[in-house]
C-alpha cells in the first residue's frame, strides 16, 4: 500500500490468468486480511492474525484472479513494526510466482461509507 501512496483502506490486485492455475496459492508476507476471488466468486481468505497465508486454487486459463487486501491496522509495539509493509510481496501458485498484476488503490476516504 505504501508504494501506492496509501496507508489505510484496501488494495485490489487483479490478474487475468495466462494459464490454468491449479494448486496452492500462497500470499508471501501478507500483513493483514485478504479475500481471493476467481471470476468474481469468493474462493478463500487468508488472515495474518490466524497465521494463514495459503488456500487451494483451481482456476481456468483466462480466469480473472482478484486479491482484495484490507489494511487491518498496524503493529504498535515490538521490533516487528520496523518491517511491516501493507501489501503482499509475492503471489505463488503451485510453486511458481505469478507476475504482471494490475493494482487498484481503494483508500476509503472519510465520507466514502454509505449512510
Amino acid at each position: 500500500m505504501e508504494a501506492m501512496g496509501q496507508s489505510y483502506g484496501y488494495v485490489l490486485y487483479r490478474k487475468q490468468l495466462d494459464v490454468a492455475a491449479q494448486g496452492e496459492l500462497v500470499l508471501d508476507a501478507v500483513q493483514d486480511y485478504a479475500c481471493i476471488y476467481v471470476d468474481g466468486k469468493l474462493v478463500g481468505t487468508v488472515d495474518r492474525r490466524l497465521k494463514q497465508d495459503r488456500i487451494p486454487l483451481n482456476a481456468a486459463k483466462g480466469a480473472r484472479l482478484d486479491i482484495l487486501v484490507e489494511n487491518s491496522g498496524r503493529i504498535n509495539s515490538t521490533k516487528m513494526m520496523r518491517d511491516e509493509v501493507k501489501a503482499y510481496t509475492c503471489v505463488i501458485v503451485a510453486g511458481a510466482p505469478l507476475e504482471g498484476w494490475e493494482n487498484y488503490s481503494l483508500p476509503m476516504e472519510p465520507g466514502d461509507v454509505a449512510r
